[in-house]
């Protein structure tokens, strides 16, 4: 079995949080059981933006009770993409499904991954002729029959140019029947640190929340603060019984994976932090 594996060269140089960034053109979508769904990968940098490297590899996760994978398409650098600029090498690409042995993506309902892999002997990948944020393919997969609810499809990386970190994200695919936490506010179909900062805005008496957060489909500022302002006292996560900064502040610390969230918080009695913990996780 041909594995991703790759070792990327380069100046080193001392540039803080540069990145290669992943995320699909679409963060949410619905899908319909026995039909098939696309889903489009981009490229960026930052720090700066608009760099060329010496090239990524990436993994795209699924879950395989979900989801069959059913090939590339427009994969960049390849025969249907190269176009006039040969520079660039498309080295290598697991399209037959291998067991997502490692949990590189964090997620243990994703057991299956596909990979592809791009490499610049001159450092100059992914090329000057293409619009930022760069295509690089679209992934096609059938929808097994009677899934109901959500899966995600997440993002990897086997290789990174030198020096470089990865900011990946993840997309959400959806019947039209999935439930929606509480805590997931931008109806993303996943609960992480941007629903916190939606929630703490608005409970800070914010009139605009979504500034810098990519809400789910079909959702607007109207839309998150509606949903917010209907969760109500559910989201009296301290049981003070009120609803206050405070509790998007705990909310928040709790969906940036704190252990700790209670510092400078004023609990009443009877509460903890690990009582305002399990709150929290019971939203999600």
């Amino acid at each position: 079995m041909w594995i991703l594996a790759l070792i990327f060269w380069g100046a080193c140089q001392e540039l803080e949080a540069r990145e290669q960034s992943l995320a699909p053109s679409v963060n949410t979508q619905t899908i319909t059981p026995g039909t098939s769904v696309s889903v489009t990968i981009q490229y960026a940098t930052a720090n700066p933006a608009q760099t060329q490297t010496t090239g990524l590899g990436v993994w795209l996760h699924y879950d395989s009770s979900r989801l069959t994978f059913d090939g590339f398409t427009q994969l960049l650098h390849s025969e249907e993409r190269l176009g006039a600029d040969r520079r660039f090498a498309l080295i290598g690409r697991e399209t037959t499904p291998v067991e997502d042995a490692e949990d590189r993506d964090g997620d243990r309902s994703t057991d299956q991954k596909v990979g592809v892999a791009w490499a610049s002997l001159d450092g100059q990948w992914p090329g000057v002729d293409h619009a930022w944020p760069v295509t690089l393919f679209t992934a096609r997969f059938r929808v097994a029959e009677g899934v109901s609810g959500r899966t995600m499809v997440r993002l990897s990386a086997s290789g990174l140019a030198n020096g470089y970190t990865l900011t990946a994200g993840r997309a959400v695919l959806h019947t039209t029947d999935a439930a929606f936490a509480v805590l997931d506010v931008d109806q993303s179909g996943a609960v992480d640190a941007s629903d916190g900062v939606l929630i703490l805005r608005r409970l800070n008496g914010a009139s605009t929340v979504d500034t810098g957060v990519v809400l789910g489909e079909g959702q607007t500022n109207a839309s998150v603060i509606a949903i917010i302002d209907a969760a109500g006292s559910s989201l009296d996560v301290d049981k003070d019984k009120g609803v206050h900064a405070s509790d998007g502040v705990l909310i928040l610390r709790r969906l940036n994976a704190g252990s700790t969230i209670d510092t400078g918080v004023l609990l009443p009695d009877g509460q903890s932090n690990a009582t305002v913990i399990s709150t929290i996780d019971a939203l999600k």
